[in-house]
């Protein structure tokens, strides 16, 4: 299906992807919770949650998810992205959730496990799935490089010293 040509058309698509994104990153982080309490311990509340989601190694493999969505975040808030920053988020995204081969497999073995094992990840997933059709189709390894690269560079400009004119 042809992208949106106007900036609102665009902003919607990208808007559709990242909810679909937080979405499916909730059903899994509330899976993976439900787990790590069965089979380790009691999690104490959200600031526990959080603190075991960046630190501890049963979670590691969502941290890849998470970055996927800061720069998902970051090209929303950079204004009308490209085309090929549009197929390399769908190449990106793909490569993580499918169809395309496993960008990085310790994420897609435990994902393809937990789409199996729970509707509710079954559903999040086909939401997103429907959402990325909106998307061209990007070459998986030039456009993820410019996606990651535009990432970079975002992430630099925000820890750039402030010039002062004194």
């Amino acid at each position: 299906m042809a992208l949106e040509q106007t900036t609102a058309g665009w902003k919607a698509v990208l808007d559709d992807i990242a909810e679909a994104l937080r979405r499916l990153h909730k059903t899994l982080v509330d899976e993976e919770a439900a787990g790590y309490a069965r089979d380790i311990g009691p999690i104490a509340g959200p600031a526990h949650l959080l603190k075991l989601l960046t630190t501890h190694e049963h979670f590691a493999w969502l941290r890849v998810l998470s970055e996927l969505m800061v720069s998902l975040d970051e090209l929303r808030s950079g204004g009308m992205a490209t085309l090929t920053e549009a197929g390399a988020l769908r190449s990106t995204i793909e490569g993580l959730v499918g169809p395309r081969p496993a960008s990085v497999p310790h994420f897609r073995s435990r994902y393809i496990v937990l789409i199996q094992m729970t509707p509710e990840v079954a559903m999040a997933h086909h939401a997103l799935r429907q959402a990325l059709q909106r998307l061209p189709s990007g070459d998986s390894e030039t456009t993820s490089d410019d996606l990651h690269e535009r990432h970079v560079e975002t992430e630099a400009e925000k820890h750039e010293p402030v010039k002062r004119d004194d």
